[in-house]
């Protein structure tokens, strides 16, 4: 299952999100030794049946890559008993270039998010800060991947027509 934000609550230094558009996909030009920041909501509660259980996997895709003097981009993720909650608690790398957007991965589990209804008032805030020569941040999506039940592996062979599963195994 896949949450996406579907508002943004605070803005700061941002562009704001054109009408229609994704939320979380957007710019800020920072001056040297400034700060921008937004905080997406709106994550959606997945379908009944994922969200009775216990989650396996939670996991944070933040897309993004910086331009000029980046001196760091942190997250915050606040939801009633949070541990990675407040003013930019979790480090995010810094991935200058213009190479595109890069897809960082922040596990969630540790922060106490462990079932979907944890979804509900769910908030997350990315924060830039620049170095003196100031930088460009482009931010191109953060979504959150949950994910319940087990994880299999298959070993499957392949013999030149045909695909065989040979074994199957259960992943911690």
């Amino acid at each position: 299952m896949i949450a996406e934000p579907a508002s943004v609550g605070a803005i700061t230094g941002f562009t704001a999100p054109a009408p229609g558009a994704p939320v979380d996909v957007t710019d800020a030009t920072v001056p040297g030794g400034g700060r921008a920041s937004l905080t997406f909501a709106g994550y959606a509660q997945p379908a009944p049946a994922t969200a009775t259980g216990p989650l396996d996997h939670v996991v944070l895709r933040v897309a993004h890559h910086e331009d000029g003097d980046m001196e760091s981009v942190k997250l915050s993720v606040d939801f009633p008993g949070s541990t990675c909650g407040g003013d930019g608690s979790l480090d995010v790398p810094v991935r200058p270039g213009p190479s595109g957007p890069v897809t960082d991965q922040v596990d969630l589990a540790p922060c106490g998010l462990t079932r979907a209804s944890q979804l509900a008032g769910l908030t997350v805030t990315y924060a830039v800060t620049a170095g003196p020569g100031g930088a460009t941040e482009h931010l191109g999506g953060a979504r959150i991947d949950l994910l319940s039940g087990p994880l299999v592996q298959a070993a499957v062979s392949f013999d030149g027509h045909a695909d065989t599963v040979e074994r199957w195994t259960v992943l911690p």
